[in-house]
């Protein structure tokens, strides 16, 4: 089963670009689009949860198991990639957010904090901290 990214990047869109702020779901954005974009045949493997909460910096392992490959670029990203950032003290469960092609979006429209990564951290506290990060991209099964 192949991956339609302009599905996931259509439902991210629809249903969180418009928004200016987090609502603190951007694991759950992210995983429906991604889930989106194989017609909902596919249920993404969500992480264990820590105290009962699923950490978005954990998805990773679960990106591979569909056929996305972590790439290891510093910019150059393409529409489709999905990023996976770790947490910092303040925000231990990181953030996951995939790019339209334009911007970063999750649960909302990432487009302020432009700087060397492309706008991929979604806030000051990411942006001063600067927390390593993963972007992957779909290649198959």
């Amino acid at each position: 089963m192949d991956w339609n990214k302009d599905k996931a990047i259509a439902r991210l869109r629809s249903e969180g670009a418009w928004r200016l702020k987090s609502t603190g779901n951007c694991a759950k954005f992210t995983r429906e689009a991604i889930e989106a974009g194989f017609d909902g045949h596919v249920a993404m493997l969500r992480p264990p949860s820590r105290d009962g909460k699923t950490m978005a910096k954990d998805y990773g392992p679960g990106l591979e198991k569909l056929g996305f490959q972590e790439q290891f670029m510093c910019g150059g990203f393409e529409a489709g990639d999905v990023a996976i950032i770790d947490g910092y003290e303040g925000d231990d469960a990181g953030h996951m957010a995939m790019y339209d092609g334009q911007q970063w979006i999750s649960d909302f429209a990432q487009n302020n904090y432009i700087g060397r990564e492309g706008g991929l951290y979604p806030g000051p506290g990411y942006a001063k901290h600067r927390p390593p990060f993963r972007v992957y991209r779909y290649k198959g099964k």
